[in-house]
């Protein structure tokens, strides 16, 4: 029991950190492109952000991978038809033998 609160202390301030982490060195942050000198917006990513693209990830691979085993079946059943319907020669067995 001790050790899952020892876990669930490192894990949260772990995530605490990526979460407050500072911006740039000195703390200030550098909001002008180097470039032409424009302001910069980037707003920081917040749980609500995360969690919307894991569930996200998670819905398109719950459809992705379904439809991409669909679509391997239907390729081999469709090759196998087309195999099948091939008129090959063949000798027959009969006259192996002469």
């Amino acid at each position: 029991m001790i050790r899952m609160k020892w876990i669930k202390a490192r894990v949260l301030s772990i995530w605490k950190s990526w979460m407050n982490s500072p911006k740039t060195e000195g703390g200030v942050a550098n909001d002008a492109c180097p470039c032409c000198g424009a302001r910069v917006y980037a707003p920081r990513t917040t749980a609500k952000d995360i969690a919307i693209t894991i569930l996200g990830s998670i819905l398109l691979l719950a459809i992705a991978i379904p439809a991409a085993w669909a679509t391997e079946q239907w390729m081999e059943r469709e090759g196998q038809k087309v195999v099948n319907h091939m008129t090959i020669w063949r000798e027959p067995i009969e006259s192996w033998s002469q």
